[in-house]
């Protein structure tokens, strides 16, 4: 079950938090939210008196909400930082006064020898079991995604292990840009019992994040989501709790796992070796292939790219000059992909209509989870221009709506990340090619696929990925038996700047 606490204010959250997890407390603490590192000491007393951690917010209705939930929660005692209007305390409650400042607070601590500090959990700046923070691509252990803290932090004084063990099946991921809101929620996980992963909204989706998802959501029950998640987010981990894994495993494509892929149509071999055999003989054709481009390391699966609609020299019935293959001849094949760990992409040579009307056709097949789509921009016409007599072209703004089409595809069916290829090997082929949208939920490559002799090959790769480091793209090469003279050795492929994840062999 997903629940979202999507308020704004913390005090609102740590009310909502207070109100699922505690029934009633002989203590509640009461902090003002403003300094976060005061409120990461407060965060601190609230585990070791096993209380709920409130905050205060002046005006209504914070006052009168927070007036409430103390009087739900019946404590004996009340502690406020100073400031907090005393008469929000239920009128039987004993009232203890907390200093407001850091330094202040941590001297009334030691005063009374209560012990909070760092290296046990919360703190701000130390590794924990019971938080999980993903900052700048990195996971990090912490409470709090706060700079560092002052010295006073340093002192030790315990109040819980780090080493206790995530007992509850209730995981809370927070909003990054959430710190005061993520201490209730750890204040209440450290006593509790349960997990909390910080979660970066502007983050890249990624293996790693991919991987922390599976590991911390495993066995959970509930998860809570406070301050909210992304789209992409909220899309990784429902595909990560609902959804099918990719072959190989997982649901982001790269860099993890390189595909290798014969190409070509299912009824001729004239097209490309795929079409040379049925799909069996076909897997047990690369299956050598496989293990030479796994050289470097790297997870080779096995991939089909089918020539799903191909380029006709006759306009035909709809004047589009290509010829759309039925999703039930396909199917065999996509069916025997799925049972046996192979990816397959679907080639679009749409003629002298667009992309996006091509690949809706193929909707029920793109629903699957190993199903990607590739695009062919050689054979996309214009409105007076034949195939063979011009090189066929496309411009950003097509390839972003079956882009933007794509991604939310993946998002309502949960699906993995779901590879999405532009075939290049001039620079013109691709329109404003910087402008393509690279959306978490694609894969989106560029694949150089030009052929001939391999110092011509290798001058149009350094072409077509010269200025590029800044994008997101990921790279495919593509490999033909008898055009070109000699074929690249599977090293020096890997050997090529940007990596390639994607091979193919026509």
């Amino acid at each position: 079950m997903l629940v979202e606490l999507a308020e704004d204010d913390p005090a609102t959250v740590a009310i909502a938090i207070s109100q699922r997890l505690y029934t009633c407390s002989d203590v509640v603490i009461v902090a003002d939210p403003v300094d976060l590192y005061a409120i990461t000491v407060a965060a601190q007393l609230a585990v070791h008196q096993a209380a709920p951690l409130l905050f205060y917010m002046s005006g209504a209705p914070w006052e009168d909400d927070l007036a409430a939930e103390l009087e739900r929660l019946g404590p004996g005692q009340v502690w406020m930082m100073t400031g907090i209007p005393h008469y929000l305390a239920p009128a039987d409650a004993e009232i203890v006064r907390l200093p407001s400042g850091l330094e202040d607070l941590m001297a009334w601590i030691e005063s009374n020898r209560l012990t909070v500090g760092a290296g046990y959990s919360p703190t701000s700046d130390h590794r924990s079991l019971h938080s999980l923070v993903m900052i700048g691509g990195q996971l990090r252990m912490v409470l709090a995604p706060l700079p560092r803290p002052p010295e006073a932090l340093s002192a030790g004084i315990v109040t819980g292990s780090p080493t206790r063990r995530i007992s509850s099946p209730r995981l809370w991921i927070v909003d990054s840009d959430r710190p005061a809101s993520g201490l209730a929620v750890a204040a209440a996980a450290a006593a509790l019992g349960e997990g909390v992963v910080y979660w970066d909204h502007e983050e890249e989706v990624s293996d790693q994040a991919e991987r922390i998802l599976m590991q911390h959501t495993e066995g959970m029950e509930e998860i809570w989501i406070v301050g909210g998640m992304s789209e992409s987010g909220r899309w990784l981990l429902e595909t990560t709790l609902w959804g099918e894994e990719l072959p190989g495993g997982g649901r982001v494509l790269f860099p993890h796992r390189r595909l290798v892929a014969f190409y070509g149509g299912l009824s001729t071999g004239a097209l490309g070796v795929l079409g040379e055999q049925g799909p069996a003989e076909t897997l047990g054709r690369l299956a050598p292939f496989l293990e030479d481009y796994a050289a470097d390391g790297v997870m080779t699966v096995p991939t089909f790219e089918i020539i799903t609609t191909l380029a006709t020299g006759q306009a035909g019935g709809d004047g589009d000059y290509s010829g759309e293959f039925r999703v039930e001849t396909l199917m065999p094949w996509v069916e025997f992909a799925a049972r046996n760990g192979v990816y397959v992409v679907l080639d679009l040579q749409p003629g002298r209509t667009d992309f996006l009307t091509q690949a809706k056709i193929y909707e029920p097949l793109l629903r699957l989870p190993h199903v990607g789509l590739a695009l062919d921009p050689e054979w996309r016409l214009g409105p007076n221009q034949v195939h063979l007599r011009q090189i066929g072209s496309v411009n950003a703004m097509e390839v972003n709506t079956v882009i933007e089409w794509l991604a939310e595809l993946v998002r309502q069916q949960r699906l993995p990340q779901k590879l999405l290829i532009v075939h290049q090997f001039r620079l013109d082929m691709i329109g404003d090619r910087e402008l393509l949208e690279t959306p978490p939920e694609l894969a989106v490559m560029i694949h150089m696929d030009g052929q001939g002799g391999l110092g011509a090959k290798y001058n149009t790769w350094n072409v077509i990925t010269a200025g590029t480091s800044d994008q997101k793209w990921w790279w495919g090469w593509k490999n033909f038996f008898d055009e070109d003279s000699p074929v690249a050795r599977p090293q020096q492929v890997l050997d090529l700047d940007p990596t390639v994840y994607f091979v193919s062999f026509q």
